[in-house]
């Protein structure tokens, strides 16, 4: 028995320097040229062998569409078996998220970790429908961009909405829950405990140094302060 793992073509989350994982992204042009010439040396190499074959992919798009270039040209007519077991590493709320944020939260997390606490991260990457979803329920632009007149930076992969825990996992107190839109979700913090309003202060401290910026609507809203264009 022989077996052979081929990697998928480059992805359009490689060319916009997004983090991958099991972020859905699709075959570049580059990617679908990459894999077809894989598989014409597959072909090159199986060539008057009397053998079966099976052809496994993940089933995200890009594995999949590779899968398929690769069938194409090996003439195999069986069925691919798409297997989520065999998707890469998932990175979890970070997919998605630009090469250059992750790298500044990264920073951000060891400065914390360094004083007992750690980033607890609520919403990151935000797909364009999703933003759309979220309108339909609170269309308050106040704290949701209204996405027929510009994109929230989340479809950017450059925003993040955290809070504070202790290195162990423990709450922090800060002024709100995640998504509280009352007068506590703002940066005023006359309204709402002076350990809460210390706690937020420090937060935004270390992610400014880290290379972010604040939204005054809301206390858990940081964006990278380097711009990236929309990310569908």
């Amino acid at each position: 028995m022989m077996i052979i793992l081929v990697r998928h073509g480059e992805a359009t989350h490689h060319t916009q320097r997004l983090t991958g994982g099991w972020t859905d992204s699709q075959l570049t042009d580059k990617g679908r040229a990459q894999i077809k010439a894989a598989a014409v040396k597959l072909a090159k190499d199986f060539a008057g062998r009397n053998c079966k074959l099976r052809i496994l992919a993940s089933d995200l798009q890009r594995a999949s569409a590779s899968a398929q270039i690769i069938a194409e040209e090996l003439g195999f007519k069986g069925e691919i078996e798409h297997c989520r077991f065999l998707r890469e590493k998932n990175n979890g709320i970070a997919a998605g998220m630009t090469e250059e944020e992750a790298k500044k939260l990264a920073a951000a997390q060891r400065e914390l970790a360094e004083e007992g606490y750690s980033l607890l991260i609520w919403d990151a990457y935000r797909p364009v429908s999703a933003q759309y979803r979220l309108w339909e329920v609170c269309p308050n632009p106040v704290y949701v961009a209204d996405p027929t007149k510009g994109f929230s930076k989340h479809s950017r992969g450059n925003t993040v909405d955290i809070s504070l825990v202790s290195t162990n996992g423990d709450p922090v107190e800060m002024p709100s829950g995640f998504d509280d839109f009352t007068s506590r979700a703002d940066r005023d913090y006359s309204d709402v405990s002076q350990t809460a309003g210390e706690n937020a202060r420090y937060l935004e401290a270390v992610m400014t140094a880290a290379g972010f910026v604040g939204y005054s609507g809301e206390w858990w809203h940081y964006s990278d302060s380097t711009a990236y264009p929309v990310v569908r």
